[in-house]
Formats: C-alpha cells, sequence, structure tokens
C-alpha cells in the first residue's frame, strides 16, 4: 500500500549558492567570484536581487571597447545606501559653516 509523506522536494539541480562581493561588481567580477556556477545562472541572479530590492544599480557604465554589451556595476544594497550616508555627512561637515574666531 502506498503511502504519503508530506516531504518538500525539488525537482532538477539543487540551487547554486552565489557569493556577491562587498564592493561594487560587475556580471564579469562575479563571475570570477563564482567559477562553479553559470553565467547565466549569476545574471539571473543579479536580475531577481535588481527586483526584490537587495541589490542596486550604479548609473556609472562601463565601456568594455568592443561591441556587446555594456559592462553595468552593482552593489549591494546594504553597502551601497551605508556609502551614501558616509558620503552625505562627509558632505555636510565639508559645507558647514564654521563660526568666525573671537579674538
Amino acid at each position: 500500500m502506498n503511502t504519503s509523506t508530506n516531504t518538500a522536494r525539488s525537482v532538477g539541480r539543487p540551487a547554486k549558492t552565489v557569493k556577491f562581493p562587498t564592493g561594487t561588481f560587475t556580471v564579469a567580477s562575479l563571475v570570477a567570484k563564482n567559477p562553479g556556477v553559470c553565467k547565466l545562472t549569476l545574471r539571473k541572479n543579479v536580475k531577481t536581487g535588481l527586483a526584490s530590492g537587495r541589490l542596486v544599480k550604479i548609473a556609472k557604465v562601463l565601456a568594455t571597447g568592443t561591441a556587446g554589451r555594456p559592462s553595468f556595476q552593482f552593489s549591494l544594497a546594504s553597502t551601497y545606501n551605508a556609502r551614501v550616508a558616509n558620503l552625505a555627512k562627509a558632505n555636510a561637515k565639508a559645507t558647514a559653516p564654521t563660526a568666525p574666531a573671537t579674538a
């Protein structure tokens, strides 16, 4: 007699874990950091990371010098937001008016 159990199974190959760099990165540097993962899988992870808000696309585009797709820069949202906050603090300190010295 067949009995059914409620075990979670997934069909197909087990999912690969992707390691994202801490700073800004391109897909090419992501491929270098994850040698056992297919380039298409990495692009899919970047796309889903952008959609979920985990990754941020930097406005700067790097020219590759050859025909093909341009190299976009990405960053983890947590590190990008921390860098932006630190830059804002530094700019606020630099532009803060200083009190004139009284003699």
